[in-house]
């Protein structure tokens, strides 16, 4: 399940840095970043290098490696 919830995170940056070009807040996202994340979402950032997801207890972040291959990491913190 751990790999499942890891490619839902990182389809759903992916989803939020097209909507952040369109000019929309992620924050308009917030139920669907909630049921994907599993918790309370206080704040995200979307930025070039990916998202992160302010939760009260940490951080969840999903960032595109600038490598050659592109590979997504997501972490928690």
């Amino acid at each position: 399940m751990a790999a499942l919830r890891r490619l839902a995170v990182i389809q759903l940056c992916k989803l939020l840095r097209l909507a952040a070009i369109e000019g929309l807040d992620p924050m308009e996202f917030r139920e669907l970043i909630e049921a994907v994340l599993g918790r309370e979402v206080e704040d995200v950032i979307v930025d070039e290098e990916g998202c992160r997801f302010a939760t009260e207890s940490g951080y969840v972040v999903a960032w595109r490696e600038l490598a050659p291959d592109g590979r997504w990491h997501v972490e928690e913190a």
